[in-house]
């Protein structure tokens, strides 16, 4: 597992970084790395990393090692586990520290309330672009799904939980879905407009005084605490 780093995502993250970096931790909310084409919505899940995926997660831990002291989470599938773990491995590479993975359901989907066959059929039939746009919109019922910033502000919770002190920064591993979440509610980016999040795609957060500050791509925004109803 050497060579360049080949993930498009890694100059626009590191971008972000030294764009918002203080003197506080960081909280990086990314995607997982490379996986294998989803055969079916109705198990979605099963898709595992490719092996070029896994190489690069590695590189990109190596990268991230830069950051120092490190925590790493991902959600309860199985790609974003792997990708922590291969994150994980890169950075204990290069710095020598081990730094294990843990998991946090909310990197999931805690936004489904419903039933998948439902969403899955949704998604046959229409698309999953048009579906996205459906539910950003609040077209869709909210017994099926949260609604875009309650979705949002469920996903910035964890970023701010991870910067309220000067704790270690933190690499969240998720999916496309919690990606174009917060890229909407935060930055009004639409996925109509910049298309899909990519492999290892992500959002970088700091915090300064009582406001998280976000980037995507070059992109800012400042969300205050008050709007997440934390204590500032």
């Amino acid at each position: 597992m050497t060579g360049p780093v080949m993930s498009i995502c890694m100059a626009p993250m590191k971008q972000c970084i030294e764009t918002i970096r203080g003197s506080g931790p960081v909280s990086l909310m990314i995607r997982h790395a490379e996986r294998h084409p989803i055969s079916s919505m109705k198990n979605p899940f099963e898709a595992m990393l490719t092996e070029k995926g896994a190489s690069d997660a590695f590189l990109m831990g190596r990268q991230l090692s830069e950051l120092g002291e490190l925590r790493l989470f991902h959600s309860p599938v199985a790609r974003c586990r792997d990708t922590a773990i291969n994150i994980g491995k890169g950075i204990s590479e290069k710095s020598g520290v081990q730094v294990p993975a843990e998991m946090i359901y909310d990197l999931g989907g805690p936004y489904m309330r419903g039933d998948w066959d439902y969403v899955s059929r949704l998604i046959d039939q229409i698309g999953q672009d048009s579906f996205i746009r459906q539910w950003f919109d609040g077209m869709l019922p909210e017994r099926v799904l949260m609604p875009l910033k309650e979705a949002a502000l469920n996903q910035m919770a964890i970023l701010a939980g991870q910067l309220a002190n000067t704790g270690p920064s933190a690499i969240n591993v998720t999916h496309d879905w919690n990606i174009l979440i917060l890229r909407e509610w935060a930055f009004n980016l639409r996925h109509e407009d910049l298309g899909w999040p990519g492999f290892l795609d992500g959002i970088a957060a700091h915090r300064v005084n009582s406001s998280i500050h976000l980037c995507y791509h070059g992109e800012l925004a400042e969300i205050p605490l008050s709007k997440l109803s934390l204590p500032a």
